[in-house]
């Protein structure tokens, strides 16, 4: 994976300029299609190391954030074992609820069936994605138009599972492309090998 920076605010570290302190024993980015994103990391250390919520690394123009706290092995005073996991932005949708939500910020409940071709599901989860987002914009990329109507009904699911909800429904596949630099997240929604 090459240099492992953790950034905490204004401040970072590089995990591998530690050595002689503590040694990265593995570092894996494990992908599942419309599930899994994240980075595992095991750490050895010979000291008690500080990992906070919110701490992040910056991995093939992604950033990856700590949103548990790490699994601590002590196997003696000078041996530490810590297991982080740095998870993708999809996991910043867990944390939002979907909401009966328009472009306008009203909203009425989370248990609500919503009619529409496959745009209109995805400005609703956009718009709940947007709400409270004060770092990235969400950004509507690729889509398949003219798609079939449908109603689903939604039984106060987060964005997430909304997101993978939809996509079930129309048969189609999401991917989120993030630009660290121009601080979006885009969602293009289409089916696995097709550009």
């Amino acid at each position: 994976m090459g240099e492992i920076i953790v950034h905490r605010g204004t401040e970072s570290f590089n995990l591998f300029s530690l050595i002689g302190f503590c040694t990265v024993t593995n570092a894996n980015h494990v992908q599942e299609l419309q599930s899994v994103d994240k980075i595992e990391i095991t750490i050895e250390s010979t000291q008690p190391m500080l990992f906070y919520l919110g701490d992040y690394i910056i991995h093939e123009n992604r950033k990856f954030t700590l949103n548990m706290n790490p699994k601590l092995q002590k196997v003696n005073n000078s041996h530490y074992i810590y297991n982080l996991n740095f998870e993708g932005v999809q996991y910043d949708l867990l944390r939002k609820k979907y909401f009966n939500y328009d472009a306008q910020g009203f909203y009425t409940t989370g248990d609500f069936p919503l009619t529409g071709e496959i745009n209109v599901f995805l400005t609703a989860l956009l718009n709940n994605a947007e709400r409270d987002e004060n770092e990235y914009n969400w950004i509507l990329g690729a889509y398949p138009n003219d798609t079939e109507t449908k109603t689903i009904t939604f039984d106060n699911a987060n964005c997430l599972s909304a997101l993978q909800t939809i996509c079930q429904e129309f048969e189609q596949e999401f991917e989120i492309i993030q630009d660290i630099g121009a601080k979006t997240n885009t969602l293009n929604i289409k089916k696995v090998g097709i550009v």
